[in-house]
């Protein structure tokens, strides 16, 4: 059986949260008991936490656990915050159940879920780049017809991307680049190419039938490639989708248009 892992961040956070809750109502209630006074704060035997205010508390928090929409989110906290304040509302009258329930209550179911939101948006995008590092690995050298000249032609992502390269003068250039689904990038002129160590590399690899043990090395010499030509290739967004060089690599000029040719 296979376990959600986001769903169970979710579920752990919103208990804790819940957690948090319940012991802050009994730390203040103590705290109150002993340092207030009670002629003029009012007698606090019905206790600072209303019994229906958690009850209410903890179903909501369990909702959001389960609800994956942010939509609904927002609308189950706007319904609680809604609650709270119009339930203890003037606090003049309850000010200790007001600050607990409407203020403190609000504040920490928000927090709660900006805190599950950001651990589950961060498992997703890891789990993403995993299943991307795992499918680019399946690097195969691929033979293309005289009319896309090249010395070597890499195919990654079952064929989804082609990486051409020539070899010149013991150094390894950077050709062109096709994209499903947005066509051939080509550079015009001569790229930025590899150091010679890498280019010998890249080589002994090739020679070598690329092993299974050396396709991650191939993989991160293309995309070091992809990376010290991106300004020549102009294809960010095509790069951007198929995850081929990082986040932090794409500084956009203003203005760029892609240059595209013909599809391989």
């Amino acid at each position: 059986m296979k376990i959600n892992r986001n769903l169970v961040f979710s579920l752990i956070i919103h208990v804790l949260t819940f957690t948090v809750f319940y012991l802050a109502g009994i730390a203040s209630w103590e705290f109150l008991e002993r340092f207030t006074n009670h002629i003029r704060h009012g007698k606090l035997a019905e206790g600072l936490a209303s019994h229906f205010g958690m009850q209410v508390f903890f179903v909501l928090e369990l909702l959001l656990a389960f609800v994956p929409r942010h939509k609904i989110k927002v609308s189950l906290i706007l319904i609680y915050a809604a609650y709270a304040f119009w339930w203890w509302f003037p606090p003049s009258y309850t000010p200790y159940r007001f600050l607990y329930h409407a203020v403190f209550g609000t504040v920490l179911m928000i927090c709660a879920e900006i805190v599950s939101c950001r651990l589950t948006r961060k498992h997703t995008e890891e789990k993403k780049g995993d299943e991307t590092m795992e499918a680019s690995r399946d690097v195969v050298l691929y033979k293309m017809p005289e009319s896309r000249p090249c010395d070597y032609c890499f195919s990654l992502l079952d064929g989804s991307v082609f990486v051409d390269f020539e070899i010149k003068e013991a150094l390894s250039y950077l050709v062109r680049i096709s994209f499903d689904g947005y066509g051939c990038y080509c550079i015009q002129g001569t790229s930025n190419p590899l150091c010679r160590k890498n280019t010998e590399l890249l080589e002994k690899i090739v020679r070598g039938g690329i092993k299974d043990s050396d396709k991650g090395s191939l993989l991160a010499l293309i995309k070091n490639a992809i990376k010290i030509n991106r300004p020549l290739l102009r294809a960010d967004e095509p790069l951007k989708e198929y995850a081929l060089i990082g986040e932090n690599d794409f500084i956009r000029a203003e203005g760029s248009i892609p240059r595209r040719s013909a599809s391989k």
